[in-house]
């Protein structure tokens, strides 16, 4: 008897995985359609691999479409041109078939009048102009196409709140929402978190890759509007760390005083082993202390501008980021 209900189980295992339906990888509100406006091209290209399937080619249909709207199958990609009596909200399901069955997804389609968001100061143009923009612990790409970081490299990029605005021109719905997603996917990386209220990507760097984000401002919420890209690099050479068990040394210094202080890069490690001074360039992160600066010896040179009252003790944390230097 038991060995009887082992071989169905065996068989039931062995036809689930032959008779399988198109597999979803990425649902339609996941990849953030687009809004349609009124009077303008509405285009909603599925990402390619939004279905998959073990069983030969994959055919489509759709149901409850407005009949503005049409969708081709060879592009999956859904089209059309809505007019002011489209406006309005409704579901469209598309089905995906295979010679095993079939998979549904859905969105939800919103006709609007309202003027889409702009991109206002791009992040190429961001990028390339050293006054605008927060990029710590990360190097520039020729032409502001998007910066490069080193492997395992905890890093932060802070964009400006006016990367996005509302149109100038009427009506808008007085909404204005961000996000953002790797090229070709629903989401960002793992390695990579961003701050919608504050337009501030970090994260800590993978081992190596290429990775194309784009950011999007819209005024419908988890829907595709304006848009602007950049690249991360990661750097495929040996990663730069301190070592784990230790810590740089105080600086104890009095206002007024001079700051001659050697930086030890004894347990500052490249692919894990002990790093010369010619290998390391430190710089200052934080504007905090202007009167404080780093010479190519790794040595911090300075005046303690700032007065302190007798026999108060201040204990400041200077923020130091470290780099290979250039072979």
């Amino acid at each position: 008897m038991a060995s009887a209900m082992n071989a169905l189980l065996t068989l039931a295992v062995l036809l689930s995985g032959v008779l399988a339906a198109p597999n979803l990888n990425y649902p339609l509100m996941d990849q953030q359609p687009p809004v349609a406006r009124v009077d303008q091209t509405f285009i909603f290209s599925l990402l390619p691999s939004t279905f998959n399937s073990t069983a030969g080619t994959i055919s489509y249909t759709t149901s409850d479409m407005p009949s503005w709207l049409s969708f081709n199958s060879g592009s999956a990609a859904f089209y059309g041109l809505p007019t002011a009596s489209d406006e309005g909200q409704q579901n469209v399901t598309i089905t995906a078939s295979d010679t095993d069955g079939t998979t549904e997804s859905w969105f939800n389609l919103i006709v609007t009048s309202y003027t889409s968001p702009a991109v206002h100061q791009g992040f190429n143009t961001q990028i390339s102009n050293d006054s605008v923009g927060e990029l710590a612990s990360v190097q520039r790409l020729p032409g502001g196409s998007g910066i490069t970081v080193n492997p395992y490299w905890s890093f932060s990029l802070g964009f400006l709140y006016e990367t996005f605005r509302l149109s100038r021109t009427e009506p808008i719905n007085g909404n204005l929402f961000f996000s953002a997603r790797e090229r070709g996917t629903t989401t960002l990386p793992s390695w990579l978190s961003f701050n919608n209220n504050t337009m501030t990507f970090g994260g800590v760097a993978p081992a190596e890759g290429t990775f194309t984000i784009v950011a999007t401002g819209s005024d419908f919420w988890g829907y595709t509007g304006a848009q602007t890209s950049f690249v991360i690099q990661v750097g495929t050479g040996e990663g730069i760390e301190v070592d784990r068990m230790s810590n740089f040394s105080d600086i104890v210094t009095r206002a007024g005083d001079d700051v001659d202080y050697p930086v030890d890069i004894s347990d500052i490690l490249i692919g894990g082993e002990p790093a010369t001074a010619d290998q390391v360039t430190l710089s200052l992160d934080s504007g905090e202390f202007p009167w404080l600066s780093i010479d190519r010896y790794v040595c911090m040179l300075g005046k303690v501008l700032k007065p302190a009252p007798t026999g108060s003790l201040a204990r400041p944390l200077i923020d130091l980021s470290m780099a290979r230097s250039p072979l």
